[in-house]
This record gives C-alpha cells, sequence and structure tokens, in this order.
C-alpha cells in the first residue's frame, strides 16, 4: 500500500446484496514476507512494535506512552509497555479479562492528560431486542440481536463452546430512533452465509465486522430465548432493551 494512493469503490462495482453465494469474498489471513512493510513518506520508518495477539481489535494510547490493545476473541485487554524508550515493545500485561465478552471498544474519561476511568465496551453493553444468550456457561450463546447508542443494528451468529467462532453482521447506519415504534428481524442463511437485518420489512444495508468467520452451525445452546435481555458471564440477565 502507499499513502498518497487513493482507489474509489462504489456500490456500482459491487454484486447486488444475496444475489449468489460466490459473491462473498472472505478475507483470508496470510505471513507477512519478511521485507514487507507499509510504503510511507520520506523521512518516516514504520517499524513492527508487537505480535502474536488474538484477533486485535482496537488500540488506545495512554498519557504515559503505554499502548492497549483490545483481543475481541481471547476476551481480554493487554497493556503494552516501552520501558526504556527504543520505540518496542518490552512488557506485556494482562489489563482486564474478568467479565469481558467480546470486548471491542475502549476509552479514557475524562480525555485529556490525566484520565481517572477506563471503560470496554462489547456486546452486553448495549441495550438487547432478542437473545438466545447465555455466557456463563459452555455452548450458551447461539445469536442476539442489539442496538449500538448510536442506533445501528447488530445481529451475531455463534458457533462453539465458548463463542469464539461467530458471525456479526451491523447496519451500515442508524436505523432506529428513541420512541419510534419499529419492526425489527434478522435472518442467517446456514447454506450461503448471508446475513440480513430487516426494519418494517426492508432488508437494510449492512457490512460484516471484521473477525467474523464461516458458521457451519449455530449452536443449539440450552439457554431460552429472552426477549429484552441476555445473560452476561456472571449468570446475571442484563443489557435490558429500554428503547
Amino acid at each position: 500500500m502507499r499513502p498518497e494512493v487513493r482507489r474509489k469503490i462504489t456500490v456500482q462495482d459491487l454484486p447486488p446484496p444475496g444475489s449468489n453465494a460466490l459473491a462473498i469474498n472472505r478475507p483470508h489471513v496470510r505471513n507477512r514476507p519478511p521485507d514487507a512493510r507499509p510504503k510511507v513518506p520520506p523521512g518516516f520508518n514504520v517499524e513492527l512494535y508487537a505480535s502474536g495477539f488474538r484477533d486485535p481489535r482496537f488500540l488506545l494510547a495512554a498519557p504515559n506512552g503505554d499502548i492497549f490493545v483490545v483481543e475481541s476473541r481471547a476476551n481480554q485487554i493487554k497493556a503494552l509497555h516501552d520501558a526504556n524508550g527504543d520505540g518496542k515493545r518490552d512488557v506485556t500485561e494482562t489489563f482486564a479479562e474478568r467479565g469481558l465478552k467480546k470486548p471491542f471498544g475502549i476509552a479514557f474519561y475524562p480525555p485529556g492528560d490525566d484520565p481517572q476511568h477506563f471503560a470496554a465496551g462489547g456486546n452486553l453493553n448495549y441495550p438487547v431486542l432478542v437473545s438466545k444468550y447465555d455466557s456463563s456457561m459452555q455452548y450458551g450463546e447461539s445469536w442476539i440481536l442489539f442496538m449500538y447508542p448510536s442506533g445501528q443494528l447488530a445481529f451475531v451468529v455463534y458457533e462453539g463452546a465458548s463463542g469464539d467462532s461467530y458471525r456479526y453482521l451491523l447496519t451500515d447506519s442508524p436505523v432506529l430512533s428513541p420512541d419510534v415504534w419499529k419492526h425489527v428481524a434478522a435472518t442467517f442463511d446456514g447454506t450461503t452465509q448471508l446475513m440480513q437485518i430487516y426494519v418494517d420489512g426492508v432488508a437494510v444495508p449492512s457490512s460484516l465486522v471484521a473477525g467474523s468467520v464461516v458458521i457451519t452451525s449455530i449452536t443449539d445452546s440450552n439457554t431460552p430465548v429472552r426477549i429484552g435481555a441476555a445473560v452476561n458471564v456472571f449468570g446475571q440477565v442484563t443489557s435490558f432493551w429500554r428503547g
């Protein structure tokens, strides 16, 4: 990749939604060649700072220079510390893991050079419309439909004992507003892997979130279907719908 190169992809360049399973172009991880690195303008240089993370989702720099990394698949937040100022990670610590479930967003509060609080966001930090989801038990997560604070809807289906394998669809723009009644539905086709979210019977433009994989069979959990709630890692019913 070159920093001065720009490529514009329009809707007309893409296949119609749901037209054919062959339109699914899944990403594949490839090992980086030893001499490969991003191309940058003259006077700049890029070096590898740290590696070996499981589904790293988000980076946040602290005022003291530490780097926080969210590992969604490992359900951990790591802190990277450069002890001698040479631009390379010397210490890696697990900053948080208890109670995390697919974390992806982190923030300091208040903003500035002296934050007093650290916040992490995940699936159960947002209000749930309907779920078959209990993260306190093995094979307890089947699927969940919830709403971001922005009004976007997210639909996630799971496979496996701990929910590490998932397929995560997010609407491209806000589709719900407070105190406005809407009919919402979501579908997943295990054969084609196509997912869709509907609002008032109309398919809403949506995209897969990074980390999504092929789901061969949705976990058939024993947890019941819950309207307006889900169960967290402590067995507590939470994320109540207040829309």
